[in-house]
Order: C-alpha cells, then structure tokens, then sequence
C-alpha cells in the first residue's frame, strides 16, 4: 500500500519551513531527520497509562509520511522511541537520577542497525538482531502506518542516557579544555560539587557529587539523549558530514524544561558539530496527552 498525506497540525509549519531552507542550501545532499514519539515508561503500560504514548507516536508517523511525501529523497527520517525506564518524573526544577557510589557505568548499546547505507549511496547488508518488543499498543500502531518498518525502529533508553551523561561530565571536569567549555564546576565543599551548563538563559544545573556518588540531572539526560539520536543518523546513513541534520522530540508538557535545556545543552556541549552541516532541534511539547495542543521549541547550531 502506496503512502497518503495526512493533514497537516500546527507545528509542522516551521519544521517544514526550516527543512526547505536547508534543502535549498544543502547542495543535493538529503536532509537528515530524526521522528521521535511513543516516549512511555514500562512500569505503567495499562490502556489508560498509554494515551500520550500511542498518539505521540502516531503524530510522529504522519509527520515522517507528510515529509517523505513533500521531499522525496531529498530528505531521509529515522524513526524512534525513547523508553523512560528511570521512573522518575521532572517539572520545572532539574530532578536528580542518582548513580550510587560504587556503580559501573554501563554502556547500553544504541538500538540503530549499521550499513543500511554505504559511502556512495549504495546498500550493504545488515547485522540481523533482534528488536527489544515495545507495548503491544504500540507495535500494533507502527503496523497501521506503510512508512513504519519495525527492524529499522531506534529505541533508546533513559537509563543508558544516565549513565553516559555522568560519564561525559566527570571527563569534561578532568579535561584540559575545561575553561573553554560552557560548564561552571562550583565545589561547593570537600563532599559536594555542582556542575552547571551556562546557557544563554542563565546556568542549567547538570549534575551534583556527593561524596563519591554523582547524581545526573534531568537536562544532562536529555542532552546526551539527543546526542544518541544524532548518532544513529551518523550510523544509519556513514557520517554525511556535509548533510544538515533536523531531530524533532515529541514529549509532555510536564517535561518541557528539562526537554528544552536538554536541547541547548546538547548543542553547545555534548555534540561534536566540528566538521558537520547544520544541527536543529525542535521540541514538541504537548499539552492534552491526544497532542492537539503543542507547543514547539527549536533550536540549531
């Protein structure tokens, strides 16, 4: 079955606005996209608990069409889902996700298969692995939609996030290049140190040291979170340097702040750009769990 449009919502306007800006500068190179939706913690899965999960995710499927089918190849979208299996809710105020004293950080590998594309364009096989299986709701939304291929899904997790985001702040503190980095590092005392991002709106508190224990905050999260998704597009499609690169985030209104500094800090901070076309980030953050209410952040550099 052939691709249909859907009607256009609000916030598609300016994501599509920014995309014919860099198809007309990207001298023939595609324009490469990352559609996140379906964000859902596994502990609350019941039809009631899954609402926002299975609409985000379906916005994000008809975006991905409405955009396949205004561009063609001139743009190429990766699809994904972030599972949020820290369990730990964030409003306005950073929250704190503690790595205990003692603690290996784990290296969770990125759920993005390789070699979908070589260097010339052309295809190359791929390593078969077996999907980690979502909540039956939304394995059967992804079958509803043509432009939806299950084993090309990225799936990330919170967790992983967590334990790369303390990781990439305790070596940016050991680095040489430290005081030329957007962070001030406050020893607060011998037990307790704070590390902020200092963002053009003022220092966004990326994570805390007591003792030996580091607790990562919720924007260090979501920085190095949408580090990952640029990532798989490197891996999805060999490092297109010269290609701009468009993530577009779908989350609750509840996870705005954190969603948002997490974009800043990710463009300043946590993403090599050296060598790389335009990167945008555009947040979309729902306010009634059927996203018909948005409002849309973005963001680039």
């Amino acid at each position: 079955m052939g691709l249909q449009s859907f009607e256009e919502r609000d916030y598609e306007a300016p994501i599509v606005e920014t995309i014919d800006a860099e198809v007309a500068g990207a001298n023939g190179a595609p324009v490469l996209v990352f559609i996140e939706g379906g964000h859902y913690d596994p502990r609350f899965v019941e039809e009631d608990d899954m609402v926002f999960a299975e609409e985000s995710l379906r916005a994000a499927l008809e975006l991905a069409t409405n955009l396949v089918l205004k561009y063609k190849k001139a743009v190429k979208i990766v699809l994904g889902v972030l599972v949020d299996n820290l369990g730990q809710e964030c409003g306005a105020d950073a929250c704190s996700i503690p790595l205990p004293a003692g603690e290996p950080v784990v290296e969770e590998a990125l759920d993005v298969d390789e070699g979908e594309e070589n260097a010339s364009g052309g295809r190359k096989k791929k390593k078969k692995k077996e999907k980690p299986k979502l909540p039956e709701s939304l394995e059967d939304i992804l079958t509803e939609y043509p432009i939806a291929r299950r084993d090309m899904l990225v799936v990330t997790h919170e967790r992983a996030a967590k334990n790369r985001a303390v990781r990439a702040i305790r070596n940016y503190i050991k680095s040489d290049a430290l005081s030329q980095l957007p962070l001030d590092v406050v020893e607060e005392s011998d037990d307790v140190t704070r590390v902020y991002f200092t963002g053009p709106d003022g220092n966004v508190l990326l994570a805390t040291r007591n003792g030996e224990a580091w607790s990562a905050q919720c924007p260090a999260i979501m920085g190095v979170h949408f580090d990952e998704v640029f990532t798989a597009l490197d891996k999805r499609f060999f490092k297109r340097q010269s290609s701009p690169r468009v993530v577009i985030d779908f989350s609750e209104a509840a996870d705005r702040s954190k969603v948002t500094n997490g974009s800043k800090a990710a463009l300043s901070l946590f993403i090599d750009r050296e060598g790389y076309g335009t990167h945008h980030i555009f947040n979309i953050s729902s306010v009634d769990e059927e996203v018909e209410i948005t409002e849309l952040d973005h963001y680039s550099a």
